[in-house]
């Protein structure tokens, strides 16, 4: 029989969605729920670029974007063709929506300038396309992606300042539980301290320095962006947070997990 998990975070609104959406299904028990606040030392195990991440049987299957009634037919064991992408403009649109729904890769390239042609040579090409069900030889998926770069890089490249600004502002108000004053998210060295941080994950350390001075320009994108956007997306990330916090079921298992014992 198989196992299946599902790895999320507590204020991850794809998360809450998964989450609510099975237990409203009665399909819940079905799956283990893992919070990566949990505890558990995933990073000596797996790499879990982004959450809702499915897992079967040990193996990452499917990373964000993962629709919710896609994740129900794998675990009833039904037809979930249609969630799989095979044809190239099927796989060129996952690969860029789940790039754009990874906060720590959106940064990475961001800020540290990572490569989307090396991102397309590791595992999260597998991941991203869920080549664990279709089987679709990866070397084909990535010379599809390779031929498309062009206009993957200035997809990507158009909306990623967008998505790094508002993962900012989404950090900082958790961080302080709902209590910060608004100016405090334009002090740049705020910022730049997140990035550092959000870049790093503990693996790394980028001298503050060099980091800054070569980001500059990259700082005051995000900023003003902020200013213009901030009265949307902070509406935006109040109104999730408060939605997540107040359906106290579904909370209690994003933060504590559901059958972790099996």
């Amino acid at each position: 029989m198989a196992r299946y998990t599902i790895y999320v975070h507590p204020y991850c609104m794809s998360s809450y969605r998964v989450v609510k959406y099975l237990l409203e299904r009665d399909v819940l028990d079905k799956i283990t729920v893992v919070p990566l606040i949990n505890g558990i030392p995933l990073s000596l195990e797996r790499v879990i670029p982004s959450v809702p991440a499915l897992e079967v049987n040990g193996k990452i299957a499917a990373i964000d974007p993962v629709e919710p009634e896609f994740i129900e037919s794998v675990i009833n064991d039904l037809d979930i063709s249609r969630y799989i992408p095979l044809d190239n403009e099927q796989i060129i649109k996952r690969f860029i929506d789940s790039i754009l729904a990874s906060s720590y890769l959106a940064i990475q390239i961001y800020f540290s300038e990572m490569s989307l042609n090396d991102v397309i040579d590791t595992s999260f090409t597998e991941y991203a396309l869920r080549t664990y069900f279709s089987r679709l030889d990866l070397n084909r998926i990535r010379e599809t992606l390779l031929n498309k770069m062009n206009y993957i890089q200035d997809t990507v490249s158009k909306v990623i300042p967008r998505i790094v600004a508002i993962n900012y502002l989404r950090d900082m108000y958790i961080a302080r539980g709902g209590k910060i004053d608004r100016s405090e998210f334009f002090d740049e060295s705020k910022l730049m301290l997140w990035s550092i941080a959000k870049s790093s994950m503990g693996r790394t350390f980028t001298p503050l320095i060099d980091y800054t001075m070569e980001n500059i320009e990259k700082y005051r994108v995000i900023l003003s962006i902020l200013k213009e956007k901030f009265n949307e997306y902070y509406t935006k990330i109040v109104n999730e947070y408060s939605r997540i916090k107040s359906d106290e079921q579904v909370y209690k298992i994003l933060v504590y997990g559901h059958n972790m014992s099996k």
